[in-house]
C-alpha cells in the first residue's frame, strides 16, 4: 500500500505540471498581437522580419496571397517549391506565379510559423487610377489576409494600429471587449475570386460583390453598374451607402472604373477605413464598425 502511494505522488506531480503547461500554452495564444502601420498616401505599411531582413510591405486585405520582389525573396534565401498561384486583378489580368516558402515570419509583432509568398506582378503602380502616385515601397510587395484567416484583426487608420484577436467559433464576437463603444454588425462572404465581399445599398439600390480593400487608396465603382442612378460618366461620384435594414454609412467618394474581373462591382478603400475602426472577425464572417473619435 505505501508503494502504491509514493508511485502516486509523482505521477499526480507531472500530471498538475502538464496541465499548467497547457494552460500557459492558452493563455499565450489568447493574447493579442499588435501590427503597427504607416498610412502613407492612403495605403497601410506594415514592417516584416523575415530570415534577418527587414523590409515594408504594403497590408492588403483585398488579396488572399502574399507576394514579394524577386530582389527579396534571393535576399531571404526563400525555398521555391512546386506549386504555383493563380490569381486575376481587379481588371481581369491573370498570371500564374511560382510559390516561395518561408517560415518564422514577424508581422510587426504577429508571429506567423510559416507563410508562402509568391512572386510580385510587374505592375507599374504610378499609372493606376487606384494608386495615386509612385511608392517605392510597393515595389517590396504585399501581405494578403492569410495569415488572418483563422483570427479576429481590428484596423485603425487613425491611430495607424492594426490588432489581432483569437476569434472563438462558439460565441458571436463582442467587438465592446477590444474598444468600447457603438458599433455597426454587418456580414460578409469570404469568396477565394474577390475577397470581403459585402452586400450594401448604394444609393438606394441593392448591390452585391463590394469588396473591402486596404491595398486600394480610393474607392471605386464599376462603369457596368447601370441599376445605381448616377453619372458615371463623371470623374468622380458621390454615392449613399446604407446596409440592407436601412443603417446609413455615409456618402463617400467613388471612382468610375472599368473593372473586367467579372466578379466585381465596385472596392471600398481608404476613404472608408478614414472614417470607420473596421473589426473583421475572418472564421464567423462578421464586421464590426465603430466611427472615429474625432
Amino acid at each position: 500500500m505505501t508503494i502504491k502511494k509514493l508511485w502516486a505522488l509523482p505521477l499526480c506531480l507531472l500530471l498538475f505540471m502538464a496541465m499548467g503547461l497547457c494552460w500557459v500554452r492558452l493563455k499565450k495564444g489568447t493574447k493579442q498581437q499588435t501590427i503597427p502601420i504607416k498610412i502613407i498616401e492612403g495605403l497601410p505599411f506594415i514592417t516584416v522580419h523575415l530570415n534577418g531582413q527587414k523590409f515594408g510591405l504594403l497590408l492588403d486585405l483585398g488579396a488572399r496571397d502574399s507576394t514579394l520582389s524577386e530582389e527579396i525573396i534571393t535576399n531571404c534565401g526563400l525555398t521555391k517549391t512546386e506549386k504555383t498561384v493563380n490569381s486575376m486583378d481587379v481588371y481581369g489580368t491573370r498570371s500564374t506565379k511560382p510559390v516561395f516558402s518561408s517560415s518564422n515570419i514577424y508581422i510587426g509583432n504577429y508571429f506567423v510559423p510559416q507563410l508562402n509568398f509568391s512572386t510580385l506582378p510587374q505592375f507599374d503602380f504610378s499609372t493606376s487610377s487606384l494608386i495615386h502616385g509612385p511608392l517605392k515601397v510597393l515595389n517590396n510587395g504585399f501581405i494578403g489576409r492569410t495569415p488572418f484567416l483563422e483570427k479576429v484583426l481590428l484596423i485603425d487608420y487613425k491611430n495607424e494600429l492594426c490588432i489581432i484577436y483569437p476569434s472563438d467559433s462558439r460565441k458571436k464576437t463582442d467587438p465592446r471587449k477590444y474598444e468600447q463603444g457603438e458599433w455597426i454588425e454587418l456580414d460578409f462572404q469570404l469568396k477565394t475570386g474577390l475577397g470581403i465581399d459585402l452586400c450594401l445599398l448604394i444609393n438606394s439600390e441593392k448591390t452585391d460583390k463590394i469588396i473591402l480593400d486596404t491595398g486600394a487608396n480610393a474607392s471605386v465603382i464599376s462603369n457596368s453598374l447601370t441599376k445605381v442612378p448616377i453619372d458615371l460618366s463623371s470623374e468622380d461620384a458621390n454615392l449613399s451607402i446604407k446596409l440592407n435594414n436601412g443603417t446609413c454609412l455615409g456618402t463617400f467618394l467613388f471612382h468610375p472604373q472599368d473593372l473586367t474581373n467579372p466578379g466585381l462591382n465596385g472596392i471600398l478603400g481608404c476613404n472608408f477605413f478614414s472614417k470607420y475602426v473596421v473589426c473583421i472577425d475572418f472564421p464567423n464572417e462578421k464586421i464590426f464598425l465603430k466611427h472615429h473619435k474625432q
